[in-house]
C-alpha cells in the first residue's frame, strides 16, 4: 500500500499504536500522573463522537468523506458551524486523549506529528477541492468557520 493511498482514519490507528509502542519502550517522563492520567478517558471518548456526528452529516447528505473524492454537498450544520474540520479535530482529541491516558512525554510527539500531517498532507487538499466543488459558497463559509475552532 502506497503511503499517498493511506486515509486518515489508517493514519490515527497507526498514530495510536505508535504511541502505545513509545509509551511502553520508552516512556522518558511522567507528564500526567495516575489519577489525573484518567481524564483521557472522556477526551477518547468526546473525538470518537465528533467523528461518528460529522460521519453521519455526510451521510445524511449522500456526499462522500473520503479525501480525494468529489463532494456533491457542503455541509456546514453541526459541529461544521464550528471547525472546517471536526473530524481531524475528533482525531486530534482523541489522540490528546490517548496521551494523557498514557501518562508518558513520548506519546505527545505522535499527536504533533499527526497534526502536522493532516494540516500538511489532507487539509490543503480538501480545501482546494471543496473551493473547486463550491466556488463562492465555500469561499463565505471559509470566512465565517474557523478552519480549527
Amino acid at each position: 500500500m502506497k503511503l499517498k493511498a493511506l486515509l486518515p482514519p489508517t493514519w490515527l490507528f497507526m498514530a495510536a499504536m505508535a504511541m502505545l509502542l513509545l509509551h511502553f519502550l520508552i516512556p522518558v517522563h511522567e507528564v500526567v500522573p495516575s489519577p489525573y492520567s484518567y481524564l483521557g478517558a472522556p477526551l477518547i471518548l468526546a473525538g470518537l463522537a465528533l467523528n461518528i456526528w460529522a460521519d453521519q452529516l455526510f451521510k445524511r447528505a449522500g456526499t462522500t468523506v473520503k479525501p480525494g473524492e468529489r463532494s456533491t454537498s457542503l455541509i456546514v450544520c453541526g459541529p461544521y458551524r464550528f471547525t472546517r474540520h471536526p473530524m481531524y479535530l475528533g482525531m486530534i482529541a482523541s489522540l490528546v486523549g490517548l496521551a494523557v491516558l498514557l501518562g508518558s512525554v513520548t506519546p505527545w510527539a505522535v499527536v504533533l506529528a499527526f497534526i502536522l500531517l493532516v494540516t500538511i498532507r489532507y487539509m490543503p487538499a480538501e480545501e482546494k477541492a471543496m473551493e473547486e466543488a463550491f466556488g463562492e459558497e465555500y469561499r463565505r463559509y471559509c470566512q465565517r468557520t474557523r478552519r480549527w475552532l
